[in-house]
C-alpha cells in the first residue's frame, strides 16, 4: 500500500465508516483538549491551595479573635463580680452606719 491509500484508508467502528484522516485530526484536537484541561486542572489546584492557606490564614485569625474576645469577656466579667463585691461591702457598711 502506498502511502495515499494509508492516508485515506476507511476504518469501521461501530457500524460506522471512519476516514483515518478525520480519526487523526480528531486525535490532535483531543490532545489539545486534554492538556489544555490538565493546564486549567493545575491551576484550579494552585488557586484551591491559595484558597485553603486563605482559609487557614482566617481561621486562625479568628480563633485568635475569639481567644482574645473570651480573655476580655473573663476580664470583664471578673471586673463586674469585683465591683458588685464593692457595691454590696458599700451597702453593707452604709446600712451599719445607719443603724448606729
Amino acid at each position: 500500500m502506498n502511502e495515499f491509500a494509508c492516508e485515506n484508508l476507511y476504518i469501521k467502528i461501530g457500524g460506522t465508516f471512519l476516514n483515518k484522516r478525520k480519526l487523526n485530526a480528531e486525535n490532535e484536537e483531543f490532545k489539545t483538549e486534554f492538556s489544555d484541561m490538565k493546564l486549567s486542572f493545575v491551576e484550579l489546584r494552585k488557586q484551591m491551595t491559595a484558597l485553603q492557606l486563605k482559609i487557614s490564614e482566617m481561621m486562625t485569625f479568628f480563633t485568635s479573635s475569639n481567644t482574645m474576645q473570651m480573655d476580655n469577656f473573663f476580664k470583664i466579667r471578673e471586673d463586674i463580680l469585683v465591683i458588685k463585691y464593692q457595691v454590696s461591702n458599700i451597702k453593707s457598711s452604709t446600712e451599719c452606719l445607719n443603724e448606729e
